[in-house]
């Protein structure tokens, strides 16, 4: 088996493919991808056995390899890669304001262009203020994706595909 993504030494964020080339003189059963030792998944479905990994909030180096069973419970481990993982993190504070309504979202590791997302949709309009926080406008369309009362999950995504954690947010 070789792993042929991830690469080793790669910054990724957000969604990590995971994929693998298997070799084997008999049916391939399952490919497992393991990261720091632990079970991520599995693919069942050849030739180019692949997951993808939600790394939203995820922050620091990871160690990532793939192991394959085949039909004869015969297996095999791929290399260890080492990649970097560079997402951005939300703090949990999220501040309303009003006239006109919008909303501040504070974090960490936030970039110019990023797009604030609410229950996964986009919002009206992201203004980047700085790498900590970040203005969300829209007026009635905002206060149409945040009902009275509503919890609902805020998220951020970076140009460079780096995704955050959620953040819980009630107006």
């Amino acid at each position: 088996i070789r792993l042929v993504s991830p690469v080793d030494g790669g910054l990724y964020g957000g969604t990590v493919n995971l994929q693998s080339v298997v070799y084997d003189d008999v049916a391939v059963t399952r490919v497992d991808y393991f990261v720091n030792g632990a079970l991520l998944g599995s693919s069942f479905t050849g030739p180019s056995y692949g997951l993808v990994w939600n790394s939203a909030g995820l922050n620091g180096t990871f160690s990532v390899y793939a192991m394959v069973v085949d039909s004869l419970g015969r297996s095999a481990v791929s290399e260890t890669v080492s990649i970097t993982l560079g997402n951005p993190i939300l703090d949990g504070r999220v501040q309303a304001l009003q006239d006109p309504f919008r909303l501040k979202v504070y974090g960490s590791g936030l970039q110019a262009g990023c797009v604030v997302k609410i229950n996964g949709a986009n919002a009206p309009l992201t203004v980047y203020k700085g790498s900590n926080m970040v203005l969300v406008k829209g007026g009635n369309l905002l206060k149409a994706m945040l009902p009275k009362g509503v919890p609902v999950l805020i998220t951020v995504v970076n140009p460079d595909g780096g995704i955050s954690n959620s953040a819980a947010f009630t107006r």
